[in-house]
């Protein structure tokens, strides 16, 4: 056990340049806790923030929680955006398309990122034709897996919903009692 204080900076740097998952430590209680991801990272992303040459050891930590899920604090995803390696908005952070291009990570990056609304449009424009009506319970459910995996279930619904009032906006869609109909149908 490290008596100088300098041993957390000291473990970050360890994993990092082994390039593995940096440890989480949880500071309250009067006690400090650790805890190892086993998951070890794709050695291709690993080394393709090594390559990264004005990485800080803060952005090594602030780039590990975006890629566990975690949230960053303003500063942290500024300095990441700065530098390319994310994209999304605050609470829904992802790893940029270019890194996710290099680590040959495209399919995850797609399925974190979603796809445009024109898409999902798309698809409830479909179901209508199919079912002629639908309500909105209905279309969470069918978008639910296709929308982008950093939302919860309530930003879920708020994108249905806001995909809703804007196709009712373009003139595709109209509701009655809470059923969603083709505007011209």
């Amino acid at each position: 056990m490290d008596t100088v204080g300098s041993g957390i900076k000291k473990m970050y740097q360890i994993q990092s340049k082994r390039f593995f998952p940096l440890p989480d430590y949880d500071l309250t209680r009067e006690r400090v806790g650790v805890k190892f991801t086993g998951k070890v990272l794709d050695q291709e992303y690993a080394k393709q923030l090594a390559t990264v040459d004005n990485l800080t050891l803060h952005d090594i930590i602030a780039l590990d929680k975006v890629q566990k899920g975690q949230a960053i604090t303003e500063e942290e995803a500024d300095a990441l955006r700065k530098k390319s390696l994310i994209e999304g908005r605050k609470n829904s952070y992802i790893i940029a398309a270019n890194v996710a291009k290099h680590t040959e990570q495209q399919a995850e990056y797609m399925q974190m990122r979603g796809l445009d609304d024109m898409h999902y449009q798309s698809l409830i424009i479909e179901y209508l034709k199919t079912f002629e009506r639908g309500r909105l319970a209905d279309f969470d459910k069918m978008l639910a897996n296709k929308l982008p995996q950093v939302l919860d279930d309530k930003q879920r619904k708020n994108k249905v919903r806001n995909l809703f009032q804007e196709m009712r906006r373009d003139g595709f869609v109209t509701s009655k009692n809470q059923t969603w109909y083709l505007a011209n149908s």
